[in-house]
């Protein structure tokens, strides 16, 4: 997919598994840019992809399972 790829809301929403209102919500909070052209917006799919890339948890992103976490003083 093209970084230049324009998606609905309603696209987006279903591509997240989330509801429209989630997605509107994303985008007023600024979390999710978008275009306004009319009273509709056309998001970059890039930008979903960069969101999903930003929302990502787990090994490597402060896991304490991970390893990423320093450890206190050893006991001895």
């Amino acid at each position: 997919m093209s970084a230049d790829d324009f998606f609905t809301v309603p696209e987006v929403a279903e591509r997240l598994r989330v509801t429209a209102m989630t997605i509107y919500r994303w985008i007023e909070d600024g979390k999710l840019p978008a275009m306004q052209i009319g009273k509709q917006y056309r998001i970059r799919s890039g930008d979903v992809d960069e969101l999903l890339e930003s929302s990502r948890v787990g090994a490597g992103r402060g896991d304490p399972w991970g390893g990423d976490v320093p450890s206190g003083p050893s006991v001895q």
